[in-house]
């Protein structure tokens, strides 16, 4: 193995800085209370980097780095790499990276395009933390990597091939002499909205999302973070033991129709029967008599081609209708087989999960006691699935209280969210709700997540259609 020494003498215009073992720990204990394994990595990387390389730049270039922003370094290493150094009337940008291939340099787009944040240079560090040193291997310029650099969209990086990087660090100090301009204009930021922010802060706080710069857009998510108290706020949160996130296993809903479903998922009817107490504001107990005459004309609607909207009327009004009448029931199906539109679909299966809870073409519906109180109240999550033309399925989600409540609390929210964790549908529970619902619809194979949310606490659920 080469010693630093050995390094110098192969590359001379190159600097090498070592640390010691404590450097090392230290770095290490002081990474452990981030949010993620990313995050504590990339903390520990930089920090170790810093602590090193402001001593080197010192003694081998004669520069007096100031770290930018030195009280909240642990609001940028949570989510993102790089720390920014300010010398004299410049500012240098330090990129750590630990892999062995240093035929690119890759800069995170936030340091080049957040109008406050881009730097006049961009300092590429090899560390090998085994080993016990630091490669300073080359420099480039915010000009250079805006005009020369190739834009990776995926991760949302600027790349610059090793030929075009300045490897002669000893230019760096000819350079700070020079009055040239090394940065280019970029745009300025939209100002967020209060509610636009307080949603993007939900949203990237989950700790289902591990990389939160990459699960918005990235004029959003640059807006955000550019505010150092709104970055603070994330940091808080996302790092916080307070909130309560709890991620279930992941369930296949397309293998729900085909009966391969998980032993916490009850069926609707067994779950009734075994809470009926805690179901007992939700579900009427109590029918009136219809007039024969009037079923048979709502029967008569659901038989023709009268249109969704009759349709839909027909089947809530049905809802009271003795369960086991086998003519309504019939209609129902009938009506399931030939809607196009949503709500009438699930209308229409509310009536016959009432009327006839085991009909094969309804009867996937299952529910799951969470298996913990949010704020001390006790819920429950009832999925239904139905399919659809051209291989998509229907979802439809519903929460209800447990326990002795006839009523969610109110304020508790149900929310759908993408696989990027940005919230697509929500529901809030007001006054006197028995239960909160969402419905959506989906191809085979797309995911979303199912949050149920009460002031600080969330659960998580996954799902994949």
């Amino acid at each position: 193995m080469f010693t630093v020494q050995d390094l110098i003498g192969l590359h001379p215009n190159q600097i090498w800085l070592e640390f010691t073992d404590k450097q090392r720990e230290t770095a290490w204990q002081n990474s452990r209370s981030f949010s993620h394994p990313f995050s504590q990595w990339n903390a520990y990387l930089n920090q170790l980097v810093l602590n090193t390389i402001i001593p080197g730049l010192q003694q081998e270039l004669d520069l007096n780095p100031v770290i930018w922003k030195s009280d909240s370094l642990a609001t940028f290493w949570e989510i993102l790499n790089g720390t920014k150094l300010l010398i004299e009337n410049r500012s240098l940008v330090i990129i750590p990276s630990e892999t062995l291939d240093t035929e690119e340099f890759r800069v995170p787009q936030e340091w080049v395009d957040i109008p406050s944040w881009k730097a006049n240079y961009y300092l590429a560090v090899q560390v090998y933390p085994d080993n016990g040193y630091l490669h300073l291997w080359g420099y480039t310029t915010h000009e250079q990597l805006k005009n020369q650099g190739v834009y990776d969209e995926l991760e949302r990086v600027y790349v610059l091939p090793k030929a075009d990087m300045i490897d002669d660090l000893s230019v760096l100090m000819v350079a700070q002499d020079l009055c040239e301009e090394e940065t280019v204009f970029v745009p300025i930021l939209p100002n967020l909205t209060a509610i636009q922010t307080q949603q993007l802060l939900e949203q990237l706080s989950l700790k289902t999302i591990e990389i939160p710069r990459l699960a918005v857009p990235f004029v959003q998510w640059a807006a955000l973070i550019e505010n150092d108290d709104v970055r603070e706020q994330l940091y808080q949160r996302r790092c916080s033991p307070i909130i309560t996130q709890i991620q279930q296993t992941i369930s296949h809903l397309s293998q729900w129709l085909e009966g391969f479903i998980a032993s916490e998922w009850q069926d609707m009817a067994i779950f009734l029967q075994q809470n009926r107490m805690a179901f007992r504001g939700v579900f009427r107990t109590v029918r009136t008599e219809i007039d024969p005459e009037q079923v048979r004309q709502w029967v008569e609607i659901l038989q023709g081609n009268s249109g969704e909207g009759r349709w839909k009327i027909a089947a809530q009004n049905l809802r009271d209708v003795t369960p086991g009448n086998q003519q309504v029931i019939a209609a129902l199906v009938e009506v399931l087989g030939k809607t196009t539109d949503d709500e009438t679909r699930w209308t229409v299966a509310e009536t016959l999960w009432t009327l006839d809870p085991e009909n094969p073409v309804s009867r996937i519906r299952k529910v799951k006691d969470l298996g913990m109180e949010i704020n001390g109240e006790s819920v429950a999550l009832m999925v239904a699935v139905l399919p659809k033309q051209d291989n998509r399925l229907a979802v439809f989600i519903r929460l209800y209280p447990m326990g002795n409540q006839l009523f969610l609390p109110p304020q508790i929210q149900l929310r759908v969210l993408e696989e990027t964790g940005e919230i697509f549908l929500s529901a809030e529970a007001r006054e006197q709700d028995n239960f909160i619902q969402l419905k959506l619809g989906g191809s085979r194979g797309e995911r979303f997540n199912v949050e149920v949310k009460f002031g600080e606490n969330q659960i998580t659920e996954g799902f994949i259609i």
